[in-house]
């Protein structure tokens, strides 16, 4: 068995032990907060070990269920398995050196992160929105025993969270183009409260949304990761979040996210007030994730925080002059062509 970066001999041991695997390789992938190891086995499966720090009463198994739930709902939805122990765990504790972990054994999903992939374009951004609305879906009825109330990346608190990180932002031009985007966003800030609620993944950004090619060719997407920033919040947070890393690398970034928020109110209409936030607050993600990683690659330098804000600046600088009145426009027609128009009847009433 072989480790990049470190040894965590000690941790792969009792997965090996814990679940009937025995390992070949281990490769330590990045991550945000969590210590992820592709694991691949000497019978030729692989496996993703997920090991999340233990902090004070913190407490992971609600993601567990999460999965567990979506799976259930719809296996259409592209997402890890979580394997069980010989005993039927989903979980285990595991000390590694000085750390203690909650440690979780998934399935292995091909793939590449969209964004490192070309070729991607607005069909298969639709297709993103409309599995997104799916999960959405599923997600309503699963137990959020253990979800957080809000993080760092609340969409519902982009303006506070933008604020603590900015100023280690060194580029005038950079901190110039947040300026004027967290301008944008005032008008609709206080409608947040009015709008629909839910459960919401919340995280669908560029490096949990998996891709690849089917046998025609064409760029589909083949995993959606990554559950840990899960919470109760608004519902229009599950598109926005989508919707901002889909301008990423894209030459028309309006019509990049107006083909994620037509996938998504095929399945899931959204209200007028909901379409009407979408671009300000996509707009204002881009800068939370542009500011959040220039932090940390300033505290912390290191490839993985490079990598998670390569695309972002470029596209703030290209969404910061855009109007967002106009932007709406072209998301109410993309919706129109994705055969919904606006606040469609549900029961006798509106959504």
């Amino acid at each position: 068995m072989s480790a990049s970066n470190e040894d965590f001999a000690d941790l792969v041991s009792r997965v090996e032990a814990e679940f009937g695997l025995v390992a070949g390789s281990v490769t330590r992938l990045g991550g945000e907060v969590d210590l992820n190891l592709k694991m691949e086995c000497t019978d030729g499966s692989i496996f993703l070990i997920k090991a999340t720090e233990i902090q004070g009463d913190s407490d992971t198994t609600w993601q567990g269920r999460i999965l567990d739930h979506v799976a259930q709902c719809d296996s259409r939805i592209p997402i890890p398995k979580i394997l069980r122990t010989h005993s039927g765990l989903s979980e285990i504790s595991v000390q590694a050196s000085a750390t203690r972990y909650q440690v979780r054994v998934m399935t292995w999903l091909e793939g590449e992160v969209i964004g490192r992939a070309e070729g991607v374009d607005f069909e298969l951004l639709g297709e993103l929105g409309a599995l997104a609305g799916s999960m959405y879906e599923c997600l309503q009825s699963a137990d959020r025993t253990g979800v957080p109330k809000t993080h760092h990346w609340d969409v519902r608190n982009l303006r506070e969270a933008v604020a603590s990180c900015v100023d280690f932002v060194p580029d005038a031009i950079n901190v110039s183009a947040v300026e004027t985007i967290l301008k944008k966003c005032e008008p609709v800030e206080p409608l947040l409260a009015n709008l629909p609620t839910g459960l919401v993944h919340q995280d669908l950004n560029d490096f949990n949304v998996l891709v690849a090619e089917d046998a025609e060719g064409r760029l589909r997407v083949s995993g959606i990761i990554d559950f840990g920033d899960t919470l109760d919040s608004i519902r229009v947070a599950e598109v926005v979040v989508a919707g901002a890393y889909s301008m990423l690398r894209q030459e028309d970034p309006v019509g990049a996210l107006a083909a994620v928020v037509a996938g998504f109110h095929s399945v899931i209409p959204l209200t007028d007030l909901e379409r009407s936030v979408i671009f300000p607050l996509a707009s204002a993600r881009l800068c939370l994730n542009a500011c959040t990683w220039t932090k940390r690659t300033i505290i912390e330098p290191g490839a993985y925080g490079e990598s998670r804000m390569k695309y972002t600046w470029p596209a703030v600088q290209l969404v910061a002059p855009l109007d967002p009145a106009q932007a709406l426009v072209r998301i109410e027609l993309a919706c129109q062509s994705a055969g919904l128009t606006s606040e469609m009847p549900v029961n006798g009433q509106k959504r």
